[in-house]
């Protein structure tokens, strides 16, 4: 898997919420399922702050699988997909986290946003068969085979774009934002965007992403377009006059 991402600090409207950028790997199905993921938050739950930080996460022993409420998403998929699943169940993981930025005024002075150097995230098919991550071309570690049943040798699908969580305070809509906080109409500048996606095959050969689709919850909130087959605008600022 590979691909670049711009970064921004998106805003939060609640401590208890979050807003994601990020990439997943996953293999197998509602009876058994794996996931390996890394992108980039803004957490200030689980983290004490609101500045962007790199992540990374995986799942075991996944059992239950369905949209809640409180989520919102926007991605393109390749491979196998039926949905986007949020886990409810036993859940082992690990985040690491890294500060982006030191301040979001420091940021948001930056036009176009920065670019996070190429993710790759690479299977050592002559080795143990772990996952190995890869940023700015130094590799920054890996996810062991041991730790999954499925995806040990191989994934049976890759998605990228957003997620947000909405509490609805006061029954309203979040304006907890996604990627930049503008809409993918907005364009270059102003919205996020993922480019360069390439899945890597068994010969360790990159190829163009295929059988793809997107998946979006709440246009009105957080939308989604597609330029090529490799490149593609997301985001959106939540709460607006068409999302109450």
């Amino acid at each position: 898997m590979l691909a670049n991402m711009n970064v921004w600090n998106p805003k939060t409207m609640d401590s208890n919420e979050f807003s994601i950028s990020q990439f997943w790997m996953t293999a197998g199905d509602s009876a058994d399922f794996d996931t390996i993921e890394a992108g980039i938050t803004v957490d200030d739950n689980l983290y004490g702050d609101y500045q962007t930080r790199l992540f990374t996460y995986w799942t075991v022993c996944v059992l239950i699988f369905d949209f809640p409420a409180s989520t919102s998403h926007v991605y393109i998929h390749y491979f196998i997909f039926e949905k986007m699943m949020d886990i409810k169940g036993q859940v082992a993981a690990i985040w690491i986290a890294l500060a982006l930025f030191k301040s979001t005024t420091r940021l948001r002075r930056v036009q176009p946003s920065p670019l996070i150097p190429a993710m790759v995230v690479t299977n050592d098919i002559d080795g143990n068969g772990d996952w190995w991550l890869r940023i700015a071309e130094r590799d920054f570690g890996y996810w062991p085979s041991s730790l999954f049943s499925l995806l040990s040798n191989s994934a049976s699908s890759v998605q990228w774009g957003g997620e947000v969580t909405n509490i609805m305070l006061g029954d309203k809509h979040t304006t907890t934002q996604m990627g930049s906080g503008h809409f993918p109409e907005e364009g270059p500048g102003k919205a996020s965007f993922f480019n360069t996606l390439n899945v890597i095959d068994g010969k360790t050969v990159q190829r163009p992403p295929w059988n793809s689709h997107t998946v979006i919850t709440n246009p009105n909130c957080y939308n989604l377009i597609v330029n090529s087959e490799d490149f593609f605008y997301y985001g959106g600022p939540g709460r607006n006059p068409n999302c109450p």
